[in-house]
């Protein structure tokens, strides 16, 4: 038996970021990172593990699993490429998107510009606001109708306050609210 799991969607810090698969038995099987296209794994098994292992430093990447299927050697439900030993299609069960969800800003520290990502649960009325440490509002980046989508919206933030002035080194943080949520991101600016 032999279970393989399909990757429509792989982007990853080349070199620092990285989705390792294992076994039912705990051994690594596989390591990924960088951007790629659409491509299966497989592991020997019923069950395969997937890590997704980052440097301190989340950058906006991620990656979407749209098919699992199960096989034995005599399931000729696979279709592999020979020369390269990767399968190529798959007649199996769909299973449902997963994508990171999480808001978080890249690079952080940064200096003097950032870009920050952020879910959108239900669509509606959406605010990402920018505050410092003693809750004092610096900038509004977004303030108006969103939709909800699987994938994660970006803004970028150029450092500047809602004066124009550039902010001082220092820790900030960015508010995101929605309809029916609010998550809240730590960012580092170092000159």
């Amino acid at each position: 038996m032999k279970v393989a799991i399909h990757f429509s969607r792989f982007e990853f810090e080349n070199g620092y970021d990285y989705v390792k698969t294992y076994d039912s038995s705990g051994a690594e099987i596989n390591s990924y990172t960088g951007t790629k296209d659409a491509f299966w794994t497989t592991v020997e098994g019923s069950y395969i593990e997937i890590k997704a292992i980052c440097d301190y430093i989340y950058n906006d990447y991620g990656y979407v699993i749209d098919k699992v299927a199960y096989y034995n050697d005599s399931n000729l439900g696979l279709v592999a490429d020979n020369k390269e030993k990767n399968i190529d299609s798959v007649e199996g069960s769909i299973t449902p998107k997963v994508r990171f969800k999480k808001m978080k800003n890249y690079p952080n520290p940064f200096n003097p510009e950032t870009d920050i990502v952020y879910p959108v649960k239900e669509s509606g009325h959406i605010e990402v606001v920018i505050y410092d440490t003693k809750g004092k509002k610096i900038r509004t980046l977004v303030d108006g109708h969103k939709e909800a989508q699987e994938s994660l919206y970006k803004v970028h933030w150029n450092g500047k306050n809602d004066n124009g002035k550039t902010v001082s080194s220092g820790v900030y943080y960015c508010v995101v609210r929605g309809e029916g949520f609010k998550e809240i991101t730590k960012m580092v600016m170092l000159k």
